[in-house]
């Protein structure tokens, strides 16, 4: 006579079958949970992220022997000695780079020719300066300009030391004037915000945002301004000064070379 099979016995054959069940129904979702997590720890699945890393690659190559780790300022003598940025503004040293006077040709500084910032690269330098450094301030938008009203205001706040035709040189102080000719509108703004160097600053209450962009309409179309016949544009005022007293030389020199002409 054989005995009924016990109920008890197959319990844990159930309990096993349902923990297998378990495990292959988390493991798959705690990997891809995982999976998210690292992806979210990528900088390249992160744009912003990705720009400001790239933004440390480029102040890395261009800018730290000069300016410090962070922006305090070089540590070494000559060229190497640069002085801090952490005290300036974001839209302050995207005007020097965007115009090309930093980075700075330099062997003491491991730059042996002119570098080759892409504007991408200027962008993501700022990104980093504002994220790393905690620079105040952005790159400005300029709107559109009207470049009649731009002449006057112009002609008003600029022409003095830029020039009639914005082509700079050095100023009755014997400030050395950059052009603004060949300058982009963002440029332009920039500088006028900022007042780069020996240059002024102009608030909203000496130019509001629509006379800034104003300007830059009208400086931005200067090269389709005449010329004179021989190209020539303007001299500085120093140069005017160099040039009439070369006139005058060459007139002195002439009246005593006829002077001296034997009399037929």
């Amino acid at each position: 006579m054989t005995s009924a099979p016990r109920r008890g016995a197959a319990r844990p054959l159930l309990q096993w079958l349902g923990v297998a069940v378990a495990v292959a129904v988390l493991v798959p979702t705690t990997l891809a949970v995982a999976s998210e997590d690292d992806d979210a720890d990528d900088p390249t699945e992160d744009p912003e992220r990705a720009q400001v890393e790239r933004g440390g690659e480029v102040y890395a190559r261009y800018c730290v022997t000069c300016h410090g780790t962070s922006g305090g300022g070089g540590s070494g003598t000559g060229v190497q000695a640069g002085p801090p940025i952490d005290d300036t503004s974001v839209s302050y040293n995207d005007l020097l780079v965007r115009t090309g006077r930093m980075p700075i040709v330099d062997q003491e500084a491991g730059i042996f020719e002119e570098p080759d910032i892409t504007d991408e690269d200027r962008d993501a330098l700022a990104a980093w300066l504002s994220s790393e450094l905690g620079l105040p301030g952005d790159i400005p938008t300029v709107g559109e300009g009207d470049p009649a009203r731009g002449g006057d205001l112009y002609a008003a706040n600029c022409m003095q030391c830029h020039g009639a035709t914005g082509v700079g040189g050095i100023s009755g102080g014997g400030e050395l004037v950059l052009a603004v000719r060949q300058l982009d509108e963002v440029a332009i703004a920039q500088a006028i915000r900022v007042g780069p160097f020996t240059m002024p600053a102009f608030d909203d209450d000496q130019l509001d945002e629509q006379g800034v962009a104003d300007i830059a309409a009208y400086t931005t179309s200067m090269d389709d301004q005449p010329t004179t016949p021989l190209g020539l544009r303007e001299l500085d005022r120093v140069s005017q000064a160099l040039a009439a007293g070369g006139v005058l030389v060459l007139v002195g020199f002439a009246i005593a070379l006829a002077h001296r002409r034997p009399r037929q």
